[in-house]
Formats: C-alpha cells, structure tokens, sequence
C-alpha cells in the first residue's frame, strides 16, 4: 500500500525538511488508506435463555464496555417529534460522570436511590408552593383582542357628587367617554334612590325633546339601564344594528293605533263607545274619518271581537222606512259575521260616522288599506302612541319598532334626579384595521394583535369589534400559541 505525502500537496518551495517532518508526523497519519481488520463474533449479553456465553463475542477494549455491549441508554428526540436527535449508552454516562468527578467504581452505589424523577407535566412552581396560588374555576379572566388601539372592553367605577358624576381613572366631573362600536362596557354604580341611565338625548324626563310620549332611555345594547346600585352595561351596537328597520316598505302614516277590540267601536253608537271610553282611542274623541289599526292579537274571532256586529242594521231599516221591504226583519238582530282572515284584521281600517234615522251617529269602520308583512307606518294623532313606528312582522301581527339608536354617534348618561348630572358618550367605529381576520391568526407562531396584545400559550382571549368570520366575536376562546389554533 503506497504512502500518501501531504507535502506533495504543497508548492515546490514550501517542501523543505522541516516541512516533510512535521506533516509526516501529523496530517500524514490521517491521510494514510485505513488499516482494516475483519472481525467476526456475537455483541451482546452473554447470559440469558438461548445464549451460549462459550461463544465467540466481540472484544472489547475495557471491562464495561464487555459487561455492558447493548445495554440500554438514553435517547433524545427532537422536540414534539420521534424522530431521534442524540443518543447515549450506558458506558458513555459513567465516562460523562466520571468525567464530571463522580465515585464510578461502584455502580450499584451510583444509581441506588429510594426516589426517582417524577414529571407531574405541570408548572412545578405551582406545584412546590402552591400555597402562593388560589384557584380559579372559571379560569383565568380574558383578555380583549381587537382591531383598535382604543380599548374595547372598559369598567368605570361612578361616584355621585352634588358638583357631578366621576369616573374612576377619568380626570374631571361629567367627563366625555369615547366608547368603540363593537366594545363591551360596564358601568358600576352605588347610588341608592338615584338611576344612572344611559339615553339618546340629555333630561331626567327621559323622553325625546321633540316626542315627549316616546323614551330616550330605550337604547340598543344597555342593559340595567337606571340602575342605583349594581351594573349597568352597555354593550355598544354596530352602526348597521338596526338597519333592518329602515330597509321595509314604508306605507306612510296611520292616524290611530289601539288595543280595543274590533266589535267595541263597529257599529257601536258613538254616545255609547264615549260613555265607556271618555278618552276616546288614545285621547282623541272625534274619530269621523279617522283611519286606524288593531294591536289585538287574540286568535279566536269571538274572544278577540273579530266580529262585525249586525245586532243594528242601519241598511234594513233605511230600506223599511224608504218602502222597498214590505216589513221589518227581526231576524237580522242579534247576528254576527266573523273577520276570519288574518290579513284583514291587520289592514288599515277608517271609522265613519254614520246616522240612524233619528240623526244619532254610530260608527262604521271599513278595511280600506293592505298592509303587507314588512312594511312600516307611523302614527300620526294620540297621546301615546303619536309619532311612533309600527310594522307588520313575518308573523303577520303589528310590532313598534324601538328606538333607532344604532347610527347615532352621541348618546349621553344621566342622573334620574338632577337635570345638571349629564354627561356624554361618543360612539366612535373602529379604527382604520376594522376587521380583524382570525384566518391571520391561525397558524402562526407568533401573533401580536392591533391593540397589543401579545399571544403567548394557554392566554384566554376575547375578540371584540368587526370580526371574520364572525362566529368568533364576543366568543371566549383558550389559544395554544405553540399550534397557534383554540383549544
């Protein structure tokens, strides 16, 4: 077998004597072709059922690696994986121990013990001192997520004073409050004998300036509004909330609304209905030619008064006293006709005074508008219900519609007692970044969302504002950040 030089390699100059010497005795020993030799035997235990320990085993250079060939050692993985990363044997741990200064003569002492390493798979912080921890058990409180900078989620703590309202961590008396469509807010009061409302317009009234009979206090998303002592939240609305009120057809106006029954005014003398109805249909007494609807939603025709009333038949007298009927027929007294479809009953109605033949006036209504399901009307007259909105639901029944709070930007909280204890509430739309995309989210590593929020594993999460899609929204979701999926 030829010798291999490394001094070959290098330039004619640099071959000198010193060079040959020094290379020969270094890089030239590990250049040189390997010095093979078969080996031939059994590497393993040599006692054990079907072992014949006169067998030829391998030689090894120490007596444990003889005593120890195969015995089993540690193996890592890579993390999350099974797939192997390292490996090593039992001999290889005495010679790290060893290494590390360890008594390794005798075996039985090093690795004798009456305790053996435990993994609880839990923080063993939490488990060695757990009497610095409590319990939760609904878990740890969420935290908003959102696609704002203005939180979302607030809690305001509300004191009562003679000069005005005060709001913990709000600098003044009757500050301005910038809450976030789509935000979730609390309100806590103690305030006994005194409501704290939330309202679309300033006034311990409560009612609209130019609609005295309708609320101010009735506002989309508020709940415990006029509470003295507790909560009141305020979960605030989308400006699209209430877009489905002003999308349906709009049939006009209607002067009268009423929950009177049908056969109380039909052919009823109108003597007789205002001796037993002084104010007549919501404070008006004179109903010559008003038009009217029915909030009477009794099914049963005889129950609800769904019947027109022929006890007095003005057109069989008429016709007796102008001759055209030989005598008067009794047998139209006492009968009834029963309104049995839905759709009439919840038309547009007009009432009509009409004269017997001593000139006293009863009132006839007749059916002379359709009104469709989803499709809208105000009233215009009453002390109740003038101005208000009604529509026909998909159930074929007149339902108001509330208040339109939804699309205003100002809404204001104020005192039950004192018209001066007001202040305002500005409603803002998210900023700029006004859908957060959960598909984003999914399967990252590492996530930070627009109000800065920084995911880290097991965080509990709660995702406010405009969310796609949107089965996550207001939706209290666990998140491993590891996967970066809920859990």
């Amino acid at each position: 077998m030829a010798s291999r030089r490394t001094v070959d390699l290098l330039p004619e100059i640099f071959r000198t004597e010193t060079n040959k010497q020094f290379l020969a005795a270094t890089l030239d020993q590990l250049t040189q072709e390997p010095n093979l030799k078969r080996t031939q035997g059994y590497v393993g235990r040599r006692v054990g059922p079907g072992v014949n320990p006169a067998d030829n085993y391998v030689t090894e250079p120490t007596a444990v690696r003889t005593d120890y060939q195969l015995e089993p050692g540690v193996v890592f993985f890579k993390p999350e994986t099974t797939q192997p990363l390292d490996a090593i044997t039992y001999p290889g741990m005495l010679d790290a121990l060893d290494l590390l200064g360890s008594n390794t003569q005798r075996a039985d002492r090093l690795f004798s013990s009456e305790f053996y390493s435990w993994d609880p798979f839990c923080d063993l912080d939490k488990f060695t001192n757990y009497s610095q921890y409590y319990w939760l058990p609904g878990g740890p409180d969420s935290v908003d997520v959102g696609s704002t900078t203005i939180p979302l989620t607030d809690a305001w703590e509300i004191t009562r004073t003679s000069a005005g309202y005060e709001f913990s961590d709000e600098s003044g008396r009757n500050p301005v409050i910038t809450l976030v469509r789509g935000g979730n807010y609390t309100f806590q009061v103690n305030q006994p004998g005194f409501g704290f409302w939330i309202q679309a317009a300033p006034g311990v009234a409560g009612t609209m300036p130019a609609t005295p009979n309708i609320s101010s206090r009735d506002v989309l998303g508020v709940v415990n509004n006029g509470e003295d002592q507790g909560t009141v939240t305020f979960n605030v609305p989308l400006k699209t909330a209430q877009d489905f009120y002003y999308s349906l057809n709009d049939l006009g106006t209607v002067d009268l609304l009423t929950d009177l029954k049908f056969n109380q005014l039909n052919n009823v003398y109108v003597s007789t209905f205002l001796a037993a109805n002084p104010d007549g249909i919501d404070g008006i007494t004179n109903l010559n030619n008003r038009t009217v609807v029915f909030t009477n939603t009794t099914v049963d025709a005889e129950a609800g008064g769904w019947q027109i009333n022929t006890q007095f038949d003005p057109l069989a007298e008429v016709a007796t006293n102008n001759g055209l009927v030989g005598s008067y027929d009794t047998t139209l007294f006492d009968q009834t006709t029963d309104i049995t479809s839905q759709a009439q009953r919840y038309s547009v109605w007009r009432i009509q005074y009409v004269l017997d033949d001593d000139g006293n006036p009863y009132m006839q209504l007749n059916s002379i508008l359709a009104v469709p399901n989803l499709s809208k009307f105000r009233i215009v007259f009453g002390a109740q219900y003038s101005s208000t909105q009604w529509y026909k639901n998909s159930s074929g029944y007149f339902e108001q519609i509330p208040l339109l709070t939804a699309v205003l930007d100002t809404v204001y909280y104020q005192d039950s007692s004192d018209p001066a204890l007001f202040g305002r509430i500005r409603l803002i739309d998210p900023e700029q970044v006004d859908t957060l995309d959960i598909d984003e989210i999914i399967g990252a590593k590492n996530y930070t969302s627009p109000n800065g929020v920084v995911f880290t594993n097991g965080l509990k999460v709660q995702f406010r504002g405009t969310i796609n899609p949107s089965r996550y929204q207001n939706l209290n979701t666990m998140w491993k950040v590891s996967v970066a999926d809920p859990v």
